[in-house]
């Protein structure tokens, strides 16, 4: 992005001597002399202040950059409170907007106008059992990458109190390879991960863990967490 500051005297002064401004914090600062460029990807602060030719120093003023050079990645998981598959979208630096495009395409769109398009292929849908596969990504409208074969299944039971059991499995082919399991009667979450090597790891958890599947710069990758820290947003299934 491109920064011109502009500086005028008040009136009846004689003039403006100088601009300053700083790109971190305060530390240090250049003379303005044209308009420069921040290309940092995130939020930038750039603070400046004008002196008159009497030297007179004009207080800091502030004002704030975003800059957003990444694509948004997908978060596909069940949700607890609807007791149903959820896909939505994740990025540090902006909100994103989720569309379906079609029954199983799916497009993520941040504020930067970055994008993932997701083809998720459902294998098996019922009322309480879901097995899907996500078979492509595309960012910004580059060239698909197409996954290793994956799975994503979950089986939930329901009683009059609620959520009653929650099975979730994940793995993707030569990545990895996850299970966790919730019972209500126990209130934890039992977690079993297959390493690349085939031994087996398993965590007991309290409380109920949501298991998410997630986009990661082309493959796919999973966190395991509590229900408050779900992504927002999204589209229901």
């Amino acid at each position: 992005m491109v920064v011109t500051l502009a500086a005028n005297d008040n009136s009846g002064g004689i003039g403006v001597y100088e601009t300053l401004f700083s790109l971190d914090n305060g530390q240090t600062f250049q003379v303005y002399t044209n308009p420069f460029t921040v290309s940092t990807e995130g939020a930038s602060t750039v603070i400046f202040h004008s002196v008159d030719k009497l030297g007179n120093l004009e207080p800091d003023q502030t004002f704030s950059i975003n800059i957003d050079k990444t694509p948004p990645e997908a978060a596909i998981f069940f949700d607890p409170d609807v007791q149903s598959l959820r896909v939505t979208g994740i990025d540090n630096l902006s909100l994103v907007n989720t569309t379906q495009t079609s029954n199983q395409q799916f497009l993520l769109q941040d504020e930067a106008g970055h994008s993932l398009m997701i083809n998720l292929n459902f294998l098996s849908s019922q009322s309480n059992k879901v097995l899907a596969s996500l078979a492509n990504l595309q960012y910004n409208n580059q060239p698909t990458i197409a996954l290793e074969r994956n799975s994503f299944q979950l089986n939930w039971a329901l009683s009059v109190n609620g959520l009653e059991s929650l099975s979730q499995e994940a793995s993707a082919r030569r990545q990895f390879a996850v299970q966790a399991d919730y019972l209500a009667v126990d209130n934890q979450t039992t977690v079993t991960t297959k390493t690349l090597a085939g031994n087996m790891e398993q965590t007991i958890l309290p409380g109920l863990r949501i298991l998410v599947l997630i986009t990661e710069n082309g493959s796919l990758n999973f966190q395991i967490r509590l229900s408050q820290e779900l992504p927002f947003g999204g589209i229901q299934l």
